[in-house]
């Protein structure tokens, strides 16, 4: 009897967690806004041929851990704000503790503060 129990619940858990994945819709065509994400990593980037392949918008990594400011943040937010790309920031976080958290989430805002 236990045998059947495990066995049915473990069906109902996997009937459970696939419907919800065959169920998952795409987002919207018309809403979407195809986008990238670059740091010192992708070189000089020549943001007018980004949008020109259709992409929209661009996540610009900040910096990293406790001090690094990435190597091109600045230059990428200039050029990708000149060639009129949509601009997000994202950062790198290292964290083993809620006081590195706070300080590192401090470092990103005042990295990111002023810019649009």
């Amino acid at each position: 009897m236990k045998k059947i129990k495990r066995f049915t619940a473990a069906l109902l858990f996997a009937v459970t967690v696939l419907s919800g994945i065959a169920l998952a819709l795409p987002p919207s065509d018309k809403n979407t806004v195809r986008g990238i994400d670059v740091s010192v990593y992708q070189g000089d980037i020549d943001f007018s041929a980004v949008k020109r392949s259709g992409i929209g918008a661009v996540y610009i990594r900040a910096g990293a851990g406790n001090s690094y400011t990435d190597g091109s943040f600045e230059q990428n937010y200039r050029n990708a704000g000149a060639a009129g790309l949509k601009i997000g920031f994202y950062y790198y976080v290292t964290a083993m503790n809620e006081e590195e958290a706070a300080a590192q989430a401090e470092k990103f805002a005042a990295l990111i503060k002023g810019k649009n």
